[in-house]
């Protein structure tokens, strides 16, 4: 719950919007993420990824860090703008500090 001009307002997840599928995605090659942008090689990218969203979860590969996307805001793309198409702000989950071991 959230307010919102001293309103009390409820948001409610759309789960009707989106891709139906009676199975999982297979990725047709190895080592590549199933979102486009969740993955991304330096913080600097952060504000190239295609159609973000708040809450996103991406992993900067050279500094071995998640972050989660807090807010968008407005791109200019062809001279028209766009809302909520670049990542606006975000923050530092946590450093990948998991002990890690090869499966046998």
């Amino acid at each position: 719950m959230w307010t919102n001009n001293d309103r009390s307002i409820m948001a409610i997840t759309d789960f009707t919007k989106g891709i139906i599928a009676s199975g999982g995605f297979i990725v047709s090659t190895v080592d590549t993420p199933t979102r486009v942008g969740s993955r991304i090689w330096t913080i600097d990218e952060m504000k190239n990824i295609p159609n973000p969203c708040v809450g996103m979860i991406v992993y900067v590969r050279s500094t071995d860090e998640y972050y989660s996307v807090k807010t968008l805001k407005s791109k200019e793309m062809g001279g028209i703008t766009i809302q909520n198409a670049e990542v606006g702000t975000y923050e530092r989950l946590f450093k990948n500090e998991i002990e890690w071991h090869d499966v046998p």
